[in-house]
Order: C-alpha cells, then sequence, then structure tokens
C-alpha cells in the first residue's frame, strides 16, 4: 500500500487485507500473524529513519524492506505454546488448509538435548541454501559476576 498509496498499514490493515489469500490461509494462524507483524515493523522502522534523513540527522538514505525473490522462501516463526513435546519429538501443528492439500496436519522433528523445552520462546524455520534450518528463541540464564574474593586491592 505504501506504493500504490502512499500509506503505511498497521496490523490489523494488513490483516484484513491478507486474509483473503490462498498463500496466508494455508499457514498456521499464528505463523502468519508473526510474518505480518514482522513486515509491519520493518516498514515502521523504514518510516522512521526516513523521518530522521529527511530532518537531517542520518546521513544514509534508508532503502525500503526488502522482499523475497520470486519463487523465493521466506522465514516462518512458530510461537512456543504453539509446539508441543511428544515422546522427545516437536510436533509443530500445520493449517487446515495444507490438510485439504496434502492430507497432513503436523509434522515431527527431533528435540535436540542441550536446550531445555521450557526455555523455548520461538522456533524459526529459516531457508537457506537450499535447505531449512530450524533456529531456537530462548533466554539464557545471566551469569553471575564472579567476584574475586582473594588478591583484592
Amino acid at each position: 500500500m505504501l506504493f500504490k498509496a502512499g500509506k503505511y498499514l498497521n496490523n490489523a490493515e494488513l490483516d484484513k487485507i491478507m486474509k483473503s489469500n490462498v498463500h496466508f490461509r494455508a499457514l498456521r494462524s499464528a505463523c502468519a500473524q508473526q510474518t505480518l507483524h514482522r513486515v509491519v515493523e520493518s516498514f515502521k522502522s523504514y518510516k522512521a529513519l526516513k523521518k530522521l534523513y529527511t530532518k537531517g540527522q542520518l546521513t544514509d538514505k534508508p532503502r525500503v524492506p526488502k522482499y523475497r525473490k520470486k519463487g523465493g522462501l521466506a522465514v516462518v516463526s512458530y510461537p512456543a505454546r504453539w509446539v508441543k513435546l511428544v515422546k522427545g519429538q516437536l510436533k509443530f501443528t500445520l493449517g487446515k488448509q495444507v490438510k485439504v492439500w496434502f492430507g497432513i496436519d503436523h509434522f515431527l522433528l527431533p528435540m535436540p538435548s542441550n536446550i531445555d523445552f521450557k526455555s523455548i520462546k520461538e522456533y524459526r524455520f529459516v531457508p537457506r541454501n537450499g535447505c531449512f534450518y530450524l533456529e531456537f528463541v530462548y533466554e539464557r540464564p545471566k551469569p553471575k559476576p564472579v567476584t574475586p574474593t582473594e588478591n583484592v586491592l
């Protein structure tokens, strides 16, 4: 809409437009919302940088957020609450439309043993080099600062 009407869209407006898109509807609703949120945040950032540039507070002209290439794939994020741990496997549910098209409603991936399942906040499927990589977003506990007990001045 920015290029056609010169208007920035918010999450609700973009969601309303995309609800009729068959590819958007094929995604799990939480994943689709995450994707839209990422697009809106990118354009908000661009708008703020553009404003700073016109005021002269920024030296380099900001660029419009990049789109994926035609035929390319985008990152898909799953919030942790939509992923279940079943017998040591991560269960990712798929949208209803995918079940109609392909006859599958979920897929399983092995859970890494070095990460606590409860600490994971988000899962990201990242397409790169012809493969999909699963990224785990989690909070690491803050390390306690080491205070020397001896040889203190």
